[in-house]
């Protein structure tokens, strides 16, 4: 969880969150309860992440849908907007029929990397002093 003392034009200017989407979240719960609402965001990634993971491990298409449609939803609300787009690919590709691929951890490997990368950045530039 950030820290309640970092500054909010910090906050509001991380790369990988939109700051017009920041502004209009504060605006509507208030700059104390940014900290407390970016800790539970970053709880958010960890969680949807292993649903996605787990549900590539079984083969479980809906479990990744879910998974993804959470995070795109969540990572909109926060203006992490390049997260949230790679989140609809992921469930737009989970809800397409299967490429004949018999692991959905192929399939999926190359949209994988570059989610694990977003959500990286985003957690990293969200806690970061």
């Amino acid at each position: 969880m950030p820290p309640a003392s970092a500054p909010l034009e910090r906050v509001m200017t991380v790369s990988p969150l939109d700051p017009e989407i920041l502004a209009e979240l504060v605006e509507d719960v208030g700059e104390e309860a940014l900290p407390v609402l970016l800790g539970s965001f970053l709880e958010e990634i960890d969680r949807q992440m292993a649903t996605i993971k787990d549900g590539l491990a079984r083969n479980d298409r809906a479990s990744v849908e879910r998974g993804a449609h959470s995070l795109k939803s969540t990572a909109g609300t926060f203006g992490a907007l390049d997260l949230q787009a790679h989140m609809q690919a992921i469930e737009f590709r989970a809800k397409a029929p299967p490429s004949g691929s018999d692991a959905l951890s192929l399939e999926f490997a190359d949209l994988m990397e570059t989610a694990e990368n977003l959500s990286q950045s985003t957690k990293q530039a969200i806690a970061s002093d």
